[in-house]
C-alpha cells in the first residue's frame, strides 16, 4: 500500500526541484520545510489520498474470473429427520449429508465481458486515485506558496513597521528638544499605530495558511513549520502545440473518460449478450444414513442406507420478453454516445483552457518584471524622500504618501510572483505534467 506512495514522491522531486528555488536558512533550531518534505508527509499522511489506495485495493481484489462468473460454486449441507410410528412400535432417525455443484457453462460471453469490466472499473479506480493524488498535490503546492506569500508580507510589513516606529521616535526626540511639531509627531504616530495592526493581522494571516496546510498534509504537529522555499520561479517559454499533445495524451481527467467510455462499450456488449441462449450445469449427491447407534437393529435392518446422485443440464433461451432486451440494447448504445460527446466536449474545454492559461501564464511572467522594477523605484523614491523629509523640503504627508506607494509596491511584486507559480502549476496540471506517466 505504501509503494505507490513513494513512486509519486520520487516524481515530485524531480519536478520541483527543477522548478523551484529553496531559500531561509535554519530558524531557531527548526529545521525549514521545503515543498518536497511537504509532498511526501502528504503522501504519507493524507487521508483521501489513503482512502483512495484501498479503493483501488478492493477492485484489485474483484477483478478476478471467480467474480466475474467463470467458475462454479460448489455447496455442502446436511439434514436430519426423525420418525415415530403412531404405536410406538418403533422410532427411526435419518441423517442426509449432501454436495451440491452449480456451474454456468455457458450465458452469451457475459462472463468475458465482465471479466474485461472488472479489469478497466481497476484502471478507472486507479486512475481516479491519481486524480485525487493530483488534485491534491495541486492543493498542497499552492497551499505551500500561498503560506509563503503571506509569510513574505508580512516581512514586508515588519520592515515597513519598524520604518514607521523608527521615524515616530525621531518626531518624538525632536519635539522633546523643541526642534518639531506636534502636529508631525502625530502623523507619524498615528502612521505608526497603522502599520502595527497591519502586522498584527498579517501573522494570524499567515498562522491560518499554515494550519491550512498541515491539514492538507494530514499533518497533526501542533507547531506551525516554517517554510523553506521561496517565491522565485524560473520563467520557461510555452508552446501550445506541444503542451496541447501533451495535454490530449496524459492529462488525467481525460484518460478517465476514455476508460469511461470503454466501459460504456462494453455495457453494449453485456446488453447483447442476453440474445444469447444459456447453459447451466447442476449436479448433486448425497447420503442417507441411519446410524445403529440412534436407531434400533430392526429399524437399521429395514431401511439400509441409501447414495443418491444427480446431475443436469439447464438449456435457457429467450424468445420474447417484450422487447426489453432490444430496449436496454438501444439505451446502451445511446449512453455510449453521450460518452463519446462528454469526450469531445472535454477535450474542447480542456484546450481552450490551455490556451488561456499559457496567456495568463506570459502575461504573469512580464507583470513579475514589471512588478520588480517598479518596487526598485518605489524604494529609490522612498530612500530620497526621506532625505527630503529630514531636510524639511516635503511634509509629513507628502513622506507618508511616498511610504505607502513603496509599501504597495513591495507587496504587489511577492503578489506577482505567487501569481506566475500558479499559473505555472496549474498548467501542469493541465497538461499532465504534475504526475507525468504515473497513472498508466
Amino acid at each position: 500500500m505504501r509503494k505507490p506512495v513513494r513512486n509519486y514522491f520520487v516524481i515530485f522531486k524531480v519536478v520541483f526541484s527543477l522548478i523551484f528555488i529553496n531559500g531561509i536558512s535554519d530558524i531557531l533550531g527548526q529545521t525549514p520545510m521545503s515543498l518536497n518534505m511537504a509532498i511526501e508527509k502528504t503522501l504519507q499522511n493524507n487521508y483521501d489520498i489513503k482512502i483512495s489506495e484501498y479503493n483501488t485495493q478492493i477492485a484489485k481484489e474483484r477483478n478476478n474470473w471467480g467474480y466475474a462468473g467463470a467458475l462454479p460454486s460448489i455447496s455442502v449441507g446436511a439434514s436430519q429427520s426423525n420418525m415415530r410410528s403412531s404405536n410406538s412400535s418403533f422410532d427411526r432417525s435419518t441423517l442426509k449429508p449432501s454436495i451440491t455443484l452449480n456451474w454456468m457453462l455457458f450465458n452469451g460471453f457475459k462472463v468475458q465481458i465482465n471479466k474485461n469490466r472488472y479489469e478497466l472499473l481497476e484502471q478507472l479506480t486507479s486512475g481516479n486515485g491519481t486524480l485525487l493524488v493530483e488534485n491534491t498535490m495541486h492543493a498542497l503546492i499552492l497551499g505551500y506558496f500561498s503560506a509563503v506569500l503571506e509569510e513574505n508580507r508580512y516581512k514586508i510589513l515588519q520592515s515597513n513597521l519598524q520604518f514607521s516606529a523608527d521615524r515616530y521616535a525621531n518626531a518624538q526626540a525632536k519635539q522633546e528638544f523643541g526642534a518639531g511639531r506636534t502636529y508631525d509627531m502625530l502623523i507619524a504616530k498615528n502612521a505608526w499605530l497603522t502599520d502595527k495592526a497591519l502586522v498584527l493581522n498579517q501573522q494570524m494571516v499567515v498562522d491560518a495558511r499554515l494550519r491550512n496546510l498541515l491539514l492538507i498534509m494530514g499533518d497533526k504537529d501542533s507547531n506551525l513549520p516554517q517554510l523553506a522555499d521561496s517565491l522565485i520561479v524560473e520563467y520557461k517559454p510555452l508552446s501550445l502545440g506541444e503542451l496541447s499533445d501533451q495535454m490530449l495524451s496524459e492529462n488525467t481527467t481525460l484518460k478517465n473518460q476514455l476508460l469511461n467510455l470503454r466501459l460504456l462499450d462494453r455495457n453494449v456488449l453485456l446488453e447483447q449478450s442476453s440474445r444469447y441462449p444459456s447453459l447451466a450445469l447442476s449436479s448433486s449427491a448425497d447420503y442417507q444414513l441411519a446410524p445403529s447407534s440412534i436407531n434400533s437393529a430392526a429399524v437399521v435392518a429395514q431401511n439400509d442406507n441409501v447414495s443418491n446422485f444427480y446431475a443436469s443440464l439447464v438449456l435457457n433461451y429467450t424468445v420474447f420478453d417484450g422487447q426489453k432486451i432490444s430496449t436496454n440494447i438501444q439505451i446502451a448504445k445511446i449512453q455510449k454516445e453521450i460518452g463519446l460527446l462528454s469526450l469531445e466536449s472535454l477535450q474542447h474545454e480542456l484546450t481552450n483552457r490551455l490556451a488561456s492559461l499559457i496567456d495568463l501564464y506570459n502575461v504573469r511572467n512580464e507583470l513579475v518584471l514589471l512588478a520588480i522594477e517598479n518596487e526598485a523605484a518605489s524604494q529609490l523614491n522612498l530612500t530620497m524622500a526621506d532625505e527630503k523629509y529630514r531636510s524639511g523640503a516635503i511634509s509629513s504627508l507628502e513622506f507618508r504618501e511616498v511610504q505607502k506607494n513603496y509599501l504597495q509596491a513591495a507587496l504587489n511584486k511577492v503578489l506577482s510572483q505567487y501569481n506566475l507559480i500558479e499559473s505555472h502549476v496549474d498548467l501542469l496540471r493541465l497538461s499532465g505534467g504534475l504526475l507525468n506517466n504515473l497513472a498508466q
